[in-house]
């Protein structure tokens, strides 16, 4: 009742400061003399203004916002409904007066009704945060003393957010920021200094015994966030930082944002900007299929696609759980685009054929694989069958049903393959492409290095020895791969699959490989504690099929660039002769786990450096 008084209260002033605004143009008109010249016009035009405005006001709910948190956009709202309610009295006055109404009154008027209805909402704020200052002056001594020593990295947006929420917080006592920006130098933002610049961190840490810093620079790259830590890792004092993607920022509440850091944020990378047009000429009203979409990267793709507002979104996945869980989170979204979940096969021809038939899909991504490299080595057949023949079957149907564009998702694995997994991955690009040469249906592959995050990666693993208490396994202290985060790599994916003509090879932009070995210290000391001290590091050996480092480009293929400074083109690579042929063959074979079925393949991936395993060969059946 309170909350609805205080808006009626409010829509009241607003109209008595329109009478006033419109009494103080008149008399600004008539050079401050009383009674006006020609001072019919304000009485007859003074129901007109005390009617209109107001009601403007109503619609568009200025009476709706919190003196006491007004904002920016609050007073971009209060300035529209101002300009909208003058706009109407014109038309409404001109139409019952003519033009011999003074004009210069609808350029007073709204100047004077703005600095009214603006400055009584900010002197509100004003009162009250001193008001709560007053009252946490006057707090319990003890209570005063244990409130937290904060310190903010950022004087940016976030940083002011961040402070607005927190300054009269009975449990924290702001010292101040410190910032790299020059301009902000020994300057100071809602009384609080900028001591320093970023790498002065540590140094006002012990000068002003800070008990907690909060990072509130979300668009820092991972190398300044690295540095950052490692200047204040000897002081051991808590570090909270806000999340890379401005979007989920809650600007009423920033702090429920705030976080531990975590190992992605030492490689996140500057945001990816896309070309949305172009994203949606592909995706938008489109009929979409995706295979393995109930995967890491098949999910997150399936979540950036519905921003793009797809007429249907049919979701394939042989996984029960995962495919329910990622089919009732979109569900959730509230969107208009249809979901279907459905749960298939893709190696079985006549149920994926169901689904093109019954969905008719105009975009397909694939991105159902096996992809774990020590699983395959000891189930090529199995992995031959899930890569190449699933893939075949999404391909092949694709060509006969007429899609406007098939996006392969490959990976770096593929480059000079070591591992059976790579090889597949290698011959269903090759597949691909040949599958698009006389073909309607353009077809694009997409490749990359690791994804942060996915499933039985590297985070999770770590995370899963370091709650057993350790140690933390890596294979090789020297091997090193390119790393990236799971919504960077779809978002690309999209950006790509929306480029390609038909027959590409893109390859994404991954940065600097990283050192595996470097990462398990970050993270154990991410987690609190210290390396061999309290969690070791163990070496076990290169497994069956892995490389000490990656690479995006073959011999033969030639390093491109296209519009989009993250995407890559590989040139000049040649198709297999008879690789349809192969294909079929290696399928063929692998369904009788007839051991010919790698000699097949290697013919299809002559670069590849791989031998199956003796316990595989044992059990492989002669032809």
């Amino acid at each position: 009742m309170e909350i609805l008084l205080n808006r009626y209260v409010i829509l009241v002033i607003d109209l008595m400061f329109t009478a006033l605004a419109l009494f103080l143009a008149y008399f600004v008109r008539s050079e401050f003399h009383w009674p006006f010249r020609n001072d019919h016009f304000f009485y007859s035009s003074w129901p007109f203004f005390i009617t209109i405005q107001p009601l403007i006001f109503y619609l568009m709910g200025t009476h709706r916002l919190i003196i006491t948190r007004i904002t920016f956009e609050d007073s971009v709202r209060l300035l529209s409904a101002i300009a909208l309610g003058t706009l109407l009295l014109f038309v409404v006055v001109y139409s019952a007066h003519g033009f011999s109404y003074p004009r210069s009154i609808f350029i007073l008027f709204p100047l004077i009704l703005s600095s009214e209805v603006i400055s009584l909402r900010y002197f509100g704020r004003y009162f009250y945060e001193r008001r709560k200052r007053a009252r946490r002056s006057l707090k319990p001594a003890s209570s005063v003393l244990d409130a937290k020593r904060i310190l903010i990295i950022g004087a940016g947006h976030s940083g002011i957010q961040l402070v607005r929420a927190l300054l009269h917080h009975p449990s924290y006592k702001l010292v101040g920021f410190v910032d790299d920006d020059p301009g902000l130098a020994g300057k100071q933002l809602f009384g609080l200094s900028i001591l320093g610049k970023v790498h002065e961190a540590a140094e006002m840490v012990a000068q002003y015994k800070v008990d907690e810093v909060l990072f509130a620079i979300p668009s820092a790259d991972g190398s300044f966030v690295r540095q950052t830590l490692k200047d204040l890792r000897p002081l051991k004092v808590p570090v909270r930082i806000l999340p890379r993607m401005l979007d989920s920022l809650d600007i009423k509440n920033p702090t429920t944002q705030l976080r531990s850091v975590k190992l992605e944020d030492l490689l996140r990378r500057s945001p990816v900007d896309l070309d949305l047009t172009q994203i949606k000429s592909l995706l938008a009203g489109k009929r979409i299929l995706i295979t393995g979409a109930a995967g890491s990267i098949g999910s997150e793709v399936c979540r950036q696609i519905l921003h793009f507002h797809p007429e249907k979104l049919v979701l394939v996945d042989m996984a029960e759980s995962p495919l329910y869980e990622i089919d009732r989170e979109l569900s959730e979204y509230g969107t208009e685009t249809q979901i279907h979940a459905c749960l298939a096969d893709i190696t079985h021809q006549a149920n994926l054929q169901h689904l093109f038939e019954v969905h008719q899909p105009e975009v397909v991504f694939h991105a159902a694989a096996y992809k774990h490299v020590p699983m395959l080595e000891h189930h090529p057949f199995i992995g031959i069958l899930n890569n190449l023949a699933g893939g075949k079957n999404v391909a092949d149907l694709a060509c006969q049903y007429k899609c406007e564009k098939v996006v392969l998702i490959s990976t770096d694995k593929a480059v000079n393959p070591t591992n059976l997994m790579g090889m597949t991955k290698r011959a269903l690009e090759h597949y691909f492409r040949f599958k698009g040469q006389d073909s309607s249906t353009h077809f694009s592959i997409v490749r990359f290095g690791n994804v942060l995050g996915s499933q039985g990666s590297l985070i999770p693993t770590f995370e899963r020895q370091l709650r057993k208490g350790g140690p933390l396994t890596v294979t090789h202290p020297e091997i090193t791969r390119f790393f990236m985060t799971i919504p960077e790599a779809t978002q690309l994916v999209l950006q790509a699959g929306a480029m390609g003509q038909g027959g590409e090879i893109f390859v994404l932009d991954m940065g600097e490989s990283v050192r595996i070995y470097d990462l398990a210290r970050d993270f154990i000391e991410l987690s609190g504690f210290e390396v061999d001290n309290d969690i070791a590091i163990q070496i076990t050996g290169l497994r069956p099929g892995e490389k000490l480092f990656e690479e995006l480009f073959a011999q033969g293929e030639k390093e491109v660039s296209t519009q989009h400074p993250k995407i890559r083109r590989a040139l000049g690579d040649q198709l297999p002769t008879q690789i349809e042929f192969l294909f079929s063959q290696t399928i063929q074979l692998a369904l009788q786990t007839d051991r010919h079925a790698f000699q097949k393949l290697i013919e299809m991936v002559p670069e590849a450096t791989w031998s199956p395993n003796q316990d595989v060969m044992s059990l492989a059946q002669q032809a």
